[in-house]
């Protein structure tokens, strides 16, 4: 089977058995990219990047990098904190 055949017959067999983990990843990965996009269109000041960070930090499942993103976002733009307890006092 030469070069051409073997392709053809990989991506048949990726047509039968669906994508691979690494082509899930790389689709998932576009999708951020995209929304990133979208992000960066809608127009958003550096404090709003940060707090978004933060929200969407606290989304993350695993709560110790839940809490150790959180507190890099704040470390790094401290005055959040108050954007944070304003969003808090909101809920």
């Amino acid at each position: 089977m030469n070069k051409d055949e073997s392709q053809k017959k990989s991506i048949s067999n990726a047509k039968l058995y669906g994508l691979s983990d690494v082509e899930k990843w790389i689709d998932k990965k576009n999708e951020v990219y995209q929304i990133k996009s979208q992000i960066n269109k809608f127009g958003i000041t550096d404090k709003q990047r940060y707090f978004l960070l933060l929200i969407l930090s606290e989304e993350i499942e695993n709560i110790e990098n839940s809490r150790e993103l959180s507190a890099l976002v704040l470390k790094c733009c401290p005055s959040i904190k108050v954007l944070q307890a304003i969003e808090e006092i909101k809920t």
